[in-house]
């Protein structure tokens, strides 16, 4: 389990040795990130949606006693081969990890399994976090969790379907974090 120091030195060490994206560097908020680690901390199995560059996966690995882990991801070539070391270095350490390279509509019938927690952080349009929610919803046994629900599409599908705890530091960085129990 990842505690608060060890925490604040991973995130040092993205901070410092992540690769410079836009003008981001790691499109989280360590709060934000912090409290989602504590959220995962009694769950074992984890599929993502959107895994960029990894910050997300890696923390939720650390954080977690997990079994397993996916992210799926398009992959694309700014941030796609340091995705998969991320994947790669995760599978060595800490447990079975997978990358799914694709669209996920493309790839809903390849994941067989059940995972606890689904986390949705791909594309931020409603159509998109819509389909996500439908496709992969039902994958997820305990929880999804909505990032950037703060943003115009998650922020509307999740008026519609309800959500059972919020948490965020600022809803004007477009962040946050949305929780549906299952």
């Amino acid at each position: 389990m990842l505690t608060k120091e060890q925490f604040d030195k991973h995130w040092k060490d993205w901070a410092d040795g992540a690769p410079k994206v836009d003008r981001f560097l790691i499109t989280q908020d360590p709060w934000e990130l912090w409290t989602f680690c504590e959220f995962l901390k009694d769950y074992k199995t984890y599929l993502e949606i959107g895994g960029a560059w990894g910050h997300s996966i890696w923390f939720a690995a650390h954080a977690m006693n997990a079994n397993y882990i996916a992210t799926i991801d398009l992959c694309e070539s700014h941030s796609g081969p340091f995705l998969a070391s991320v994947v790669s270095k995760l599978n060595e350490a800490i447990c079975p990890s997978l990358l799914y390279t694709g669209n996920s509509n493309d790839l809903v019938d390849s994941v067989k399994e059940e995972y606890e927690i689904l986390f949705i952080d791909g594309k931020h349009d409603y159509n998109q976090v819509k389909r996500d929610y439908e496709n992969y919803g039902k994958k997820a046994t305990k929880a999804i969790v909505f990032h950037d629900f703060c943003q115009p599409g998650p922020h509307q599908l999740l008026t519609e379907i309800g959500v059972d705890r919020v948490w965020y530091s600022n809803p004007d960085n477009g962040f946050g974090y949305a929780v549906k129990f299952k």
